[in-house]
């Protein structure tokens, strides 16, 4: 009877001892896997941003693609643009230094200057010279009302165009 008993007591402290380090196990395991759920949520949003800057990346390259299927890639002269579509205005263009991007490509930047042109004729230039191939774009804008019905200002445009090599 006295070893059933004993028997009985150790089956108890072996099953104690299984029964802590199964408990033991599951909380490492829980502790563990939370870990590697953290890192595998982080690599996600990794990978996600990744292939966000891919996309960018891909129409990037595509725009590029097209200027380069450009031979001439050249803003037209912005002195012809205002003389075209400003013609009795009081203008001023300074070309100013390129600035270089990537290989083979630099910005074109001009600031032009003027007095007493109706919004309407700014508007009209401003909208002519963003339809050039490739298009002036407007960086830098300030207008101000003249002494009539005119407005004075500074405009800042830039156009890429290629680089001479």
């Amino acid at each position: 009877m006295k070893s059933v008993v004993k028997s009985e007591r150790v089956c108890w402290i072996i099953a104690s001892i299984l029964m802590l380090a199964g408990t033991t196990m599951l909380l490492r395991t829980v502790l563990v896997s939370r870990t590697l759920i953290d890192g595998l949520y982080k690599k996600h949003d990794r990978i996600h941003h990744l292939a966000l800057m891919r996309y960018e990346a891909d129409g990037l390259r595509s725009a590029v693609l097209t200027l380069e299927r450009d031979t001439s890639a050249r803003p037209t002269d912005i002195r012809e643009l205002t003389r075209t579509y400003l013609e009795n205005a009081d203008v001023t263009s300074t070309l100013l230094e390129p600035e270089a991007t990537i290989y083979g490509w630099q910005v074109q930047r001009v600031e032009l200057t003027f007095e007493q042109l109706t919004w309407e004729e700014v508007s009209l230039f401003l909208r002519k010279v963003e339809e050039q191939r490739p298009p002036w774009r407007v960086k830098q804008m300030s207008l101000t009302p003249g002494n009539s019905e005119g407005l004075s200002g500074k405009l800042l445009l830039h156009a890429v165009q290629k680089s001479e090599i």
